[in-house]
């Protein structure tokens, strides 16, 4: 409802109250002057401790603490909430396409040829998530498939895997059906399948 009453207004509320905040005014002081000469880009950090949800410098997202800390009950809402209807990002994925095959090969063996380090990634969904798309999304399980085929045959490595099993990851591990924890990301690092 975009009110305090709604599912993160918790974090809104603090957002205000930093607003009031001495330390939030003393970090505006730092950075008027750069707003008044039209640079005014939002300044890198390397806290991860920050109330509201942060970008670091690396480009790697921290999610602020009303996420960070959210009990099971509250990530299982969300999951729930997730996969009540379709799947964000795959409505109407229904097949792999031939020609979107062929594109992506190519466009691959451009990368490799071109001398650069090619590495595939695939991050893991939440496992209801990807129970529900092993249920009524089989083309997942067939595009990671055909992604390491296409791996294989261009010596690419890949890491990670839609499957949270082959990773040793549960529910704990994610913030929602499709945002995973620092862990999950260190399983994907962790693991190199090829």
């Amino acid at each position: 409802d975009g009110g305090s009453s709604g599912k993160y207004g918790f974090e809104i509320l603090r957002k205000y109250e930093q607003l009031l905040s001495l330390s939030y005014f003393q970090a505006s002081v730092r950075v008027i002057d750069k707003a008044f000469k039209g640079n005014d880009l939002p300044l890198g950090t390397d806290s991860i401790n920050n109330v509201s949800s942060t970008k670091l410098k690396d480009g790697s997202i921290v999610y602020g603490e009303v996420i960070r800390n959210s009990t099971v009950e509250q990530i299982n809402q969300r999951v729930e909430s997730y996969i009540s209807d379709k799947i964000y990002g795959l409505q109407g994925f229904e097949e792999l396409s031939p020609l979107t095959i062929s594109i992506l090969k190519r466009f691959l063996m451009e990368i490799v040829d071109s001398k650069s380090e090619l590495i595939l990634v695939m991050p893991p969904y939440h496992p209801r998530v990807y129970g529900k798309l092993k249920k009524d999304y089989h083309q997942v399980e067939r595009a990671e498939k055909l992604i390491r085929e296409i791996a294989l045959e261009l010596s690419v490595k890949v890491y990670g895997s839609y499957d949270p099993e082959i990773l040793g990851l549960d529910e704990t591990d994610f913030f929602d059906g499709m945002h995973s924890r620092k862990s999950a990301i260190e399983a994907v690092i962790g693991l190199n399948k090829n």
